[in-house]
């Protein structure tokens, strides 16, 4: 088998033989210099799935694979008895790779392996929670339940933040379910949920604030737009979810925040810039963390959440 880290190192067992797989750069997926390792290591588990039970146990535990890759594993065990060798490596190549893609060449949370409670915190190690039991992982979407005591310092970080950074952009799609409709909820950065992102899916012009800074930054404000809320979204597939955040924070302490409607490209993106210079203190080496935030009201329903991922500048 040949594989390839993390970290890039290609090694080559004794017993490889070369094997008939397209190449990434024909496909258009990848730049050229992380080819050569996401390709190796998508040979590793396409050649592994011959394997027995017990062997791909073990190289499982061995390696260290990630959810994300024995997802992809068992989806070319699934479509191989299926449709066969062919059909699996010319058809479904593209979409299983880009799966290995996400874990070899960046920092995406997709949320592809469903998990309750304390599985999301085992599957998920990235996530820290104060109450594991309010968050479930279901269909490539997290959901939250507001915490016992829901407040605006209650919140479940996704990310801890990137040294040695000058900026760093955090993208997230965000809705709730009718029996939050007129709570003020969303996503935030910093520790302590320093700066929070509200808004209020399905509501006329969603009434969308940001909250924990001065300068009258926490009135609402009308985005152009309605975002939609769960009922209306559910059922679109995966990437129109929830209305897109884009948070971009910079070093030099002038921000800004972006929301696009999920299913409307009619709809005019909204984009508020600010300036919060104690975001980022000077003295701190990690940039901002990034977490989800279900309100400051207990109460009921559902927050949603998909597509989380970091860009680093």
């Amino acid at each position: 088998v040949t594989k390839a880290g993390r970290s890039g190192k290609i090694i080559r067992p004794q017993g490889w033989r070369n094997r008939l797989l397209p190449k990434a750069s024909s496909l258009g997926l990848l730049p050229g210099k992380t080819d050569e390792c996401v390709e190796a290591r998508f040979a590793m588990l396409s050649i592994l799935r011959h394997a027995g039970g017990q062997a791909i146990m073990r190289f499982v535990e061995e390696e260290q694979l990630s959810p994300l890759e024995v997802k992809v594993l068992e989806e070319m065990y699934r479509i191989g008895s299926t449709h066969g060798n062919w059909w699996y490596m010319y058809k479904l190549y593209p979409w299983l790779f880009t799966l290995v893609k996400s874990v070899v060449a960046n920092d995406d949370l997709d949320f592809h392996v469903d998990a309750r409670g304390e599985g999301v915190l085992q599957t998920y190690p990235e996530i820290q929670a104060r109450q594991p039991n309010t968050l479930e992982v279901l269909n490539g979407v997290l959901i939250k339940a507001p915490d016992i005591g829901q407040c605006n310092q209650h919140g479940d970080e996704l990310y801890a933040g990137a040294e040695n950074v000058n900026a760093i952009t955090y993208e997230i799609n965000i809705t709730a379910d009718k029996r939050r409709y007129n709570v003020g909820l969303g996503c935030y950065v910093g520790r302590d949920l320093k700066t929070r992102f509200c808004f209020h899916p399905g509501m006329d012009g969603g009434h969308f604030r940001i909250e924990g800074l001065r300068e009258g930054h926490g009135w609402n404000n009308d985005i152009g737009f309605t975002p939609p809320d769960w009922e209306e979204l559910q059922n679109e597939i995966c990437g129109r979810r929830g209305t897109k955040f884009t948070i971009r924070l910079s070093f030099d302490g002038i921000h800004s925040v972006t929301l696009r409607h999920p299913t409307d490209p009619s709809a005019v993106p909204y984009t508020k810039a600010f300036e919060a210079p104690g975001l980022w203190c000077a003295s701190e080496d990690v940039s901002p963390s990034f977490g989800i935030y279900a309100g400051d009201i207990e109460g009921g329903g559902h927050v949603y959440y998909e597509k989380f991922s970091v860009m680093l500048e």
